[in-house]
């Protein structure tokens, strides 16, 4: 999951991600760039860390209009540092018409304004990412009664890719914050449909020889 620690020294205690090795253990990586290994890849250990990732995105969850904010703001910087990239680019454009030369040092400044602005750029994609992420844990929380009665229902994956269906299908618990990379929201939102669908027509199925 993504970091959604709002000050350093959270970042620490901030589990973002959950691998595991082929030797039997765990290793997970904190918010702070931190890595723990050799952890012990047993059912105690897996139910502890999907704890306290959930625990994390309910914290997140309940902070969703800070993190909002955060877009907004960066919308702003963004649109600054272009403006003022675009305010000095046709500065330069108006003096190479009329044939007067350009300062190198106004050149520079269009220059540096513009490579100014990649990092506002870059922070305005991770804080949308992580509105993106939200959403999807929202929705996962709202439908989660329906979602993890997917074997339920024959047609519940219809619609969605191979791979995801795939994921779902063979993971115990696909659908706990360890997964949540494994599917975005609008495949969840097509399960639930299609299971709304199924409890709708109450279809019969072919049974399957075993």
């Amino acid at each position: 999951m993504k970091d959604y620690t709002l000050n350093e020294k959270d970042k620490a205690f901030y589990i973002t991600d959950l691998i595991k090795n082929r030797d039997g253990t765990y290793s997970v990586r904190f918010a702070d760039g931190n890595v723990f290994k050799n952890i012990e890849a047993n059912q105690d250990n897996l139910n502890k860390i999907n704890q306290i990732q959930e625990d994390q995105a309910r914290e997140a969850v309940s902070k969703y209009k800070v993190f909002k904010n955060n877009v907004n703001h960066s919308i702003l910087g963004v649109t600054a540092s272009l403006s003022t990239f675009l305010i000095g680019s046709s500065a330069i454009a108006i003096s190479c018409f009329n044939g007067v030369g350009v300062p190198l040092k106004i050149a520079g400044v269009g220059v540096i304004t513009l490579l100014g602005s990649i990092p506002s750029i870059s922070k305005l994609n991770r804080d949308k990412s992580k509105i993106k992420e939200l959403d999807k844990i929202k929705y996962r929380n709202q439908h989660i009664r329906e979602l993890n009665s997917f074997r339920d229902y024959e047609n519940s994956l219809s619609g969605i890719s191979k791979d995801t269906a795939r994921k779902v299908t063979y993971t115990s618990n696909p659908f706990s914050i360890l997964n949540i990379d494994n599917y975005s929201k609008g495949e969840l939102e097509y399960i639930v449909s299609n299971i709304n669908v199924e409890k709708e027509y109450q279809f019969t199925y072919k049974k399957k020889k075993k």
